[in-house]
């Protein structure tokens, strides 16, 4: 009976979580963006919430207390003691101590009284105990009148033991609100200069009393701090203070305490790359014309400052519609549409169309006419065709067995560069067994919470943008498919150039037509004289020659010498325009090359990264003497540019490709990890996020492409040299971190985790996107 009942619960429980699975599975959960002007936001309404809940509290306490604060709500527009729980508490205080000494006391006495039954800890908490002490008198509290309570009295010093019973009181009173947000603010800016914790608090208070809004309280007090360290940093490191403590986000207290732990210190190889990648991206904006980089400290910090500005101005006291951060930001590049229309175009020339509706843009006139390229990621990433750039959408499986329940985005302690990404999993497997150790109570405790390796904040960002953003069906990510990150685009060329491409096409198939008819005026004369039987002994096979004097034959004769005249005509047209071109590269130095981006990286270093990346083997001194300067090993660079070189030898085209990968749980560290493994070696540092085909072509004219050599020996011989340049050099770093962070938040997209993001995107809409590149040089341009 006893068995029965429990294969009973089991199928009940099943039933129950397939029921639970079938119905989420088709609901999309987006990541939740936490910045600085919606967590300001976020404040507010948990604020208004706490002042709401403790007004309650408060009017249970009898009519003396329920008038004082009708006076405070209806003779008063916003001020100190309207802006928390806290605040509020702390006005019928000092009202109550202005109308009788020890009138305030009593007030606190008697509010901890009423909250005593429901709460055991407010009942045995040492800091209260002084309240017990306080004399019961009957009869109402003596309020002073609230015109009567100005700066002066609000400014009065309170004693330390009444300022822990006014914050204790207002988290007791706020319930699911916020009672007060000083300590959290305090605890993370710096609001003076002499770093007096009491001038502070002082300030604080002062931001209070004079700012219209709870809105404009928090970002004053945000703008007044003083670096270090820099804003961005500050309010960074409140919204995880509050995350961890309470509010619409708030975290696990197991994940507070990895994301508090997590360590500031970076590894030697990322401290040289942050020395290092400043003077590395401030000389190529030197050589590409951008005005700034978007690392800019003082720039993202005034960024944050005018943007909490323009959110005090918004909508006063009003809460947000909704609890939480806002939906994943999309940033609008500099030239954005189209540069993705550049994007779109070219794959539509290139590969198979998804959509129905119209068609592909047709190719220049002098571009080789070739079938699409299939979409599948595992045929396009060796297609010669396709072989012009970085792609992406590799396998991604999961072998962590475990569900995962919670994700968070957290800013480094030490370099806005940098991020990792936390994720909190069920405490038990997922397998029949766990329906068995849920019964016994066993799956009850902390979840197991892993975070990352550190994440270029850029590449993460970008990979958000790849999975959310909003695209054109050809863009569009989907599994299975490639997505184009970055591609030489072969059907775009320089204006000048363009026009005299134009040219020699227009040339070539004049010249080719005139062939073709020459030719085929040859085979109707032919089968128009033998089909009459009057060839009159002429050998067709000596190009007519002697002709015969016959009539028709003379008409033939005059005709294939015109069409002799105009073909070599044709052909000395084909060679000027070619010597022309010549001419025009001889002065013009060398022509750049077309290239586009997948929307989801125009304007940021990423775009930058993949521009050089593609076309490194033509610079590979340069690439490795980079890659030195965080490596510090001479004698490895050297060594592994020589592999590289000797892997590549022969290579005419070249395809980057992201190769699948295992999602991993690593518990055996001192802390659990979530890594992202390459299937093939099972390490990530072996192979890298990134391999590459290669390709030789056949350089003459007319060739087939899609015939070119496979190279394939030297395939398996780059992939060390190429994955040791992925830890080491700036730009092949950016780019794997971006693998690595696209697998991850495809996982979390597979298994309908949301993720909320504590860290700013530091997107600059004013950055260029490049659009072309001088090849020998690897140097990106936006223009020609």
């Amino acid at each position: 009976m006893f068995a029965n009942r429990f294969i009973r619960q089991i199928f009940f429980a099943a039933t129950l979580i397939f029921s639970a699975y079938f119905t989420v599975a088709s609901a999309e959960v987006k990541p939740s963006f936490v910045d600085a002007p919606s967590f300001t936001g976020v404040l507010e309404q948990a604020l208004a919430q706490g002042v709401q809940s403790t007004s309650q509290v408060l009017n249970r306490l009898g009519p003396d207390v329920q008038q004082a604060l009708r006076d405070a709500q209806e003779k008063t527009d916003f001020k100190y003691y309207n802006f928390s729980a806290r605040s509020q508490i702390e006005m019928l205080y000092q009202r109550a101590e202005a109308g009788g000494s020890g009138q305030g006391e009593l007030f606190l006495a008697r509010l901890k009284d009423a909250l005593t039954p429901s709460s055991a800890a407010l009942a045995e908490d040492p800091r209260l105990k002084f309240l017990d002490g306080i004399p019961r008198r009957s009869g109402p509290i003596v309020f002073a009148d609230i015109a009567s309570i100005d700066a002066n009295v609000t400014a009065k010093k309170i004693s330390p033991a009444v300022q822990d019973a006014l914050t204790i009181l207002s988290e007791h009173t706020s319930s699911r609100g916020l009672g007060h947000l000083r300590g959290v603010l305090l605890r993370n800016l710096n609001l003076d200069s002499t770093k007096d914790a009491k001038d502070a608090a002082r300030k604080f208070d002062d931001l209070i009393r004079s700012a219209p809004s709870r809105k404009g309280v928090i970002a004053a007090a945000f703008t007044a701090h003083l670096p270090p360290p820099k804003l961005q940093i500050a309010v960074q490191r409140v919204i995880e203070d509050f995350a961890r403590s309470s509010g619409a986000f708030a975290v696990d207290p197991a994940v507070a305490k990895v994301m508090q732990g997590l360590s500031s210190e970076l590894t030697v190889a990322e401290h040289r790359l942050v020395q290092s990648d400043a003077a590395f991206q401030q000389n190529h904006d030197i050589n590409q014309g951008v005005a700034k980089s978007s690392v800019d400290a003082k720039s993202s910090d005034a960024k944050i400052a005018l943007a909490l500005s323009k959110a005090a101005e918004s909508a006063g006291d009003v809460p947000p519609a909704g609890g939480g951060g806002g939906p994943f930001p999309q940033p609008r590049a500099a030239g954005g549409t189209g540069l993705a229309q550049k994007h779109q175009q070219y794959v539509e020339q290139s590969f198979q169309r998804r959509s129905n509706i119209g068609s592909a843009p047709p190719l220049p006139a002098w571009a080789s006419r070739a079938p699409p390229v299939p979409r599948s990621y595992r045929v396009a990433i060796m297609s010669p065709r396709a072989a012009r750039g970085i792609a992406v959408g590799a396998e991604m499986t999961s072998e962590v067995a475990r569900r995962p329940l919670k994700a968070y985005w957290i800013a480094d302690k030490t370099s806005e560069r940098f991020g990792r990404l936390v994720i909190s999993f069920a405490p038990c497997k997922e397998n029949w067994f766990k329906f068995v150790w849920e019964m016994l109570g066993q799956c009850n405790g902390d979840p197991i919470v892993a975070a990352s390796k550190r994440l270029h904040v850029d590449s993460f960002m970008a990979a958000n943008q790849l999975l959310w953003g909003s695209f054109n069906t050809e863009a569009q990510f989907v599994e299975g498919e490639i997505t184009v990150l970055m591609s030489m685009n072969p059907w775009v060329l320089p204006p000048g150039l363009e026009t005299l491409a134009n040219k020699e096409q227009d040339a070539i198939r004049k010249y080719e037509g005139l062939i073709a008819s020459y030719n085929a005026t040859v085979s109707a004369a032919r089968h128009s004289l033998l089909s009459q039987k009057s060839n009159q002994g002429l050998d067709f096979d000596k190009q007519f020659d002697p002709l015969n004097p016959a009539a028709d034959i003379k008409k033939l004769e005059a005709k294939l010498s015109q069409l002799t005249k105009e073909i070599d005509a044709a052909k000395s047209a084909v060679e000027a325009v070619r010597e022309t071109i010549k001419q025009y590269q001889a002065t013009h130095g060398e022509q750049p090359r077309s290239i586009v981006f997948h929307p989801a990286i125009h304007g940021r270093e990423l775009a930058w990264s993949a521009a050089r990346i593609d076309f490194w083997f033509n610079d590979t001194e340069r690439l490795f003497e980079e890659a030195n300067s965080v490596a510090a090993d001479e004698h490895t660079t050297n060594k592994l540019r020589r592999a590289l070189d000797a892997a590549k030898e022969g290579a005419g085209t070249w395809q980057f490709f992201e190769q699948d990968a295992i999602i991993d749980l690593d518990r055996n560290g001192a802390a659990p990890t979530v890594a992202v493994r390459t299937s093939a070696s099972r390490n990530a540092d072996e192979d890298g996020r990134f391999a590459v085909s290669l390709f030789r072509l056949n350089e003459a004219s007319g060739a087939n492409e899609d015939r070119a050599e496979h190279l394939v020996e030297g395939e398996a011989e780059i992939r060390r040299p190429l994955a040791w340049l992925q830890r080491m050099h700036p730009d092949f770093w950016r780019l794997s971190d971006f693998s690595t962070s696209l697998m991850l938040l495809r996982y979390l997209k597979s298994e309908q985790v949301q993720l909320f993001s504590f860290s700013a995107d530091e997107f600059d809409e004013q950055r260029p996107t490049p659009e072309w590149i001088y090849g020998s040089t690897v140097r990106p341009v936006t223009k020609p």
